[in-house]
């Protein structure tokens, strides 16, 4: 954590604390900041405390978004995600992509494990379909 100095245009002064983050998801480093007006010692403070606040919800937020844990098999990575998506569609939208996700399901298998799954198993069951149509 650090403290840097921002003046704008303007001549008005804005204090910032500056943080690094791993983001969860993709394992990549992410910078947050919280700003403030006055230096001193107590507005510095309350502005560590919202980082951290910040840092944690952020973290927590991309966490929730997609647990690795909970969803092990294709089967549950479908139905997760025809969940979270069919919120936003309308009912004949969810219909018709529920047929198409159940026959993905037919084709690749719903209990091949998300860690065994590789570009070149889904080529092969994607051109075993095409045959068979």
């Amino acid at each position: 954590m650090y403290y840097r100095t921002k003046t704008n245009s303007k001549g008005v002064t804005r204090y910032e604390v500056v943080d690094k983050y791993k983001d969860p998801l993709t394992g990549k480093w992410k910078t947050a900041v919280v700003s403030y007006h006055k230096n001193t010692s107590r507005a510095r403070k309350q502005a560590e405390r919202k980082l951290k606040d910040k840092i944690e919800r952020l973290v927590n937020g991309s966490e929730a978004q997609f647990n690795s844990q909970l969803i092990r098999t294709f089967g549950e990575l479908k139905m997760s995600w025809l969940e979270t998506w069919s919120v936003s569609v309308k009912p004949q939208t969810i219909k018709r992509e529920a047929f198409v996700i159940e026959r993905l399901g037919e084709i690749i298998g719903d209990d091949y494990l998300l860690e065994r799954l590789t570009p070149l198993l889904m080529k092969r069951c994607l051109t075993t379909y095409k045959k068979h149509l």
